[in-house]
């Protein structure tokens, strides 16, 4: 039933690190909701631009307009991961719901 890929509710914890503030690999909910998106957007930005996620009251703003241009679906988080890899290369990808979960 592909509607329950839809739903904002269902996640998948994933493995991701090293967490900088205790050098200790932690995990990151995977969801569609608005929270997983920002977490993995802060992990993404960790490693390949930490100055954009610097100032923490400019970084939640410019957040919420990519959720709102890119969030809450699996196409919006393919063209977001799409659109961050032309900028800064393909060494380091956005993870998506559509990946963790396997919904290609």
């Amino acid at each position: 039933n592909m509607s329950s890929h839809h739903d904002k509710k269902r996640q998948k914890m994933v493995q991701v690190g090293p967490n900088p503030k205790n050098n200790q690999s932690h995990q990151i909910p995977v969801s569609l909701g608005k929270p997983s998106l920002r977490r993995r957007l802060e992990a993404y930005y960790s490693l390949i631009s930490p100055e954009a996620i610097k100032n923490t009251s400019e970084w939640h703003k410019k957040f919420d307009q990519i959720y709102v241009k890119f969030g809450g679906n699996f196409d919006g988080e393919r063209r977001l991961s799409t659109k961050l890899a032309k900028k800064y290369g393909g060494a380091v990808r956005l993870l998506t719901v559509e990946e963790v979960w396997g919904c290609r």
